[in-house]
């Protein structure tokens, strides 16, 4: 699939993935593939990964030819949009999980219940993609904010969504913390981390 209907390119050209795929095929059908075995599971999860893409935009080009109401062509766009953004994580971390840490900065208790609802921003975002929470480090303050914490988020294409939010981010609000109800500026730092799974990328 080429082309949208509105006559925007897109970046995923069906026919090319799947002779790619095909060349893969061939590759592990060798005799000697998995004399190099840390070679062949990368070969083999890349496989794995354009076979499963191929067969959701195969899915994608049924459906459009089947569609009977304007209802299902709407929901048939979502889909669609979804994959087409999906395609766009092309950095070599992209498709994996991530690291999620949050650092309370300047702005004392307003500060730190900013980054508690960052925190659990983020854990709301991951349920709602289907990713594991899993928190890995939690320093509460007295009133229920966050000093610090840090998550791990296991998930297809964790890091290339989230790869964006790195910063620092600023939340302006009247606050709950004053008596005298005063407009505070808050920070907090979140920082996010591609999981590292070849351990030759990392050398100690």
């Amino acid at each position: 699939w080429r082309k949208r209907s509105a006559g925007r390119r897109t970046v995923f050209d069906l026919q090319s993935q799947k002779e790619n795929l095909i060349k893969l095929e061939q590759e592990s059908a060798r005799s000697d593939f998995w004399a190099d075995n840390e070679k062949a599971q990368k070969i083999a999860k890349e496989m794995a990964e354009l076979k499963e893409t191929v067969l959701v935009w195969e899915k994608i080009l049924e459906d459009a030819g089947n569609l009977t109401s304007s209802e299902e062509a709407r929901a048939l766009e979502r889909k669609f949009n979804e994959l087409e953004r999906v395609q766009l994580f092309s950095g070599k971390y992209d498709k994996g999980s991530a690291l999620l840490q949050i650092f309370a900065g300047a702005g004392g208790d307003d500060a730190e219940d900013w980054a508690k609802i960052l925190f659990s921003m983020y854990e709301k975002f991951s349920a709602r993609r289907g990713w594991d929470f899993k928190i890995l480090h939690n320093h509460p303050n007295e009133f229920g904010g966050i000093k610090n914490a840090s998550a791990e988020i296991s998930g297809k294409f964790a890091y290339g969504y989230l790869k964006k939010e790195y910063g620092v981010h600023r939340l302006v609000r009247i606050s709950p913390f004053d008596a005298n109800k005063r407009r505070h500026t808050s920070f907090a730092l979140v920082e996010i981390l591609p999981e590292i799974t070849d351990p030759d990328e990392a050398p100690i």
